[in-house]
């Protein structure tokens, strides 16, 4: 039940522009989880991942072809990476702070909030380096737990001018070599979990699922132009965590 429970977390705060690592630490708050069960989640991204290159399997493989997009691809990662291992070096204990995360979803709710400012006309195909720079920043920036790399790199393409469906494809296919290089690098992690295969089995197999359904969702909404109601939800998370 507690695979089922985290796959089911992991699929829907994964891709919901909600923050899985603010919800996963307000979860342990209410009841303590374990570090085997962190290491679990980490197992769990590689089944988002999986969600991912199902969702965009045909533009994925357009992209593919056009060496100009993989470069910059290859440009917003390393940009990712170094940002991310930036906050991570010198915040260390501090990233799992009550208040840290309590200021992220705060923020993460007015990031939210801006979706509905932002509009424009611009493809994948007008994607410029400056863009590179700033989508690689901001999703760095998304290793902060309450900040949400779907919603902020969403948000960032919507404010740069690009279409909402382009903006969405973006976010989604950028967060492919991120989540595989985050599983990397914490994959030694992974080796002394103390769990079975029917457990890993039942948690990736949930979290594939609602992955998938999450972000049918995701598009829908954003499309539908009503984005920032995720914002909402998120000002009451972070009202949760002050309470907690």
């Amino acid at each position: 039940m507690k695979s089922l429970l985290f796959g089911l977390i992991q699929g829907l705060t994964e891709f919901l522009p909600i923050s899985s690592s603010g919800h996963l630490n307000i979860l342990n708050r209410l009841v303590p989880i374990d570090a085997s069960i962190f290491s679990y989640i980490i197992l769990l991204h590689l089944a988002t991942l999986c969600a991912v290159l199902v969702f965009f399997w045909k533009k994925i493989i357009i992209l593919l072809s056009q060496r100009t997009f993989l470069l910059r691809l290859f440009f917003i990662t390393l940009i990712t990476g170094v940002i991310g291992l930036l906050i991570k070096h010198f915040l260390k204990e501090n990233m799992e702070h009550k208040y840290v995360v309590t200021i992220c979803l705060l923020i993460n709710a007015i990031i939210l909030f801006t979706a509905k400012m932002a509009a424009g006309k611009r493809t994948v195909t007008n994607l410029s380096w400056r863009d590179c720079t700033l989508l690689g920043f901001v999703q760095g920036i998304a290793v902060l737990p309450g900040i949400s790399r779907s919603g902020i790199t969403i948000v960032t393409a919507l404010r740069r001018g690009f279409i909402a469906q382009e903006a969405f494809d973006i976010s989604f296919i950028m967060s492919i070599p991120a989540i595989l290089g985050a599983f990397l690098l914490e994959a030694r992690e992974i080796r002394s979990m103390p769990i079975s295969g029917i457990q890993i089995a039942i948690g990736s197999i949930s979290a594939f699922i609602v992955g998938l359904i999450t972000l049918f969702i995701v598009r829908k909404v954003l499309i539908a132009k009503k984005f920032q109601l995720f914002g909402y939800y998120c000002l009451f998370l972070s009202i949760v965590s002050i309470v907690l």
